[in-house]
């Protein structure tokens, strides 16, 4: 497996960047094929060939979480055994599903107008990106 380097800013530092960190992560284990290995349990092959495989790519997809988030966080995730473990642990550490964020999103939905120059997409985009309303 190719280095993959990921810039100090890009790194999880917790929830203020956790939702774009899932996004990027996500998206490098998919180039690798191994998204797998975080969105469902994989069961370990019973062939030596193929559970040489999967302990290789298990190896793999933790190594990219683990180089993508901060050093203060890797505490967490030592001890866990796989992938899909440290990236269940990390959302439910971090992943916001309160109920007072929709409280939040709702009051900020009432107060926006669309300018006359506006168009609907643009808007739209505005919301999303302006407002830090995710989709």
């Amino acid at each position: 497996m190719t280095s993959i380097s990921i810039n100090p800013e890009d790194k999880l530092e917790g929830g203020t960047n956790f939702n774009v960190w899932k996004a990027r992560v996500l998206n490098i284990l998919k180039e690798y094929d191994l998204d797998s290995f975080v969105t469902s349990v994989v069961e370990e092959p019973t062939t030596n060939a193929g559970r040489s495989v999967f302990k290789k790519n298990q190896a793999k997809a933790k190594r990219i979480i683990f180089d993508s988030v901060k050093d203060n966080i890797m505490t967490v995730l030592t001890p866990l055994k796989t992938a899909k473990e440290c990236f269940d642990s990390l959302a439910n550490m971090y992943e916001t599903k309160a109920p007072n964020q929709k409280g939040v999103l709702k009051k900020q939905l009432q107060t926006l107008k669309m300018e006359k120059d506006d168009s609907v997409a643009s808007f739209f985009t505005k919301i999303s990106h302006d407002r830090g309303i995710s989709r």
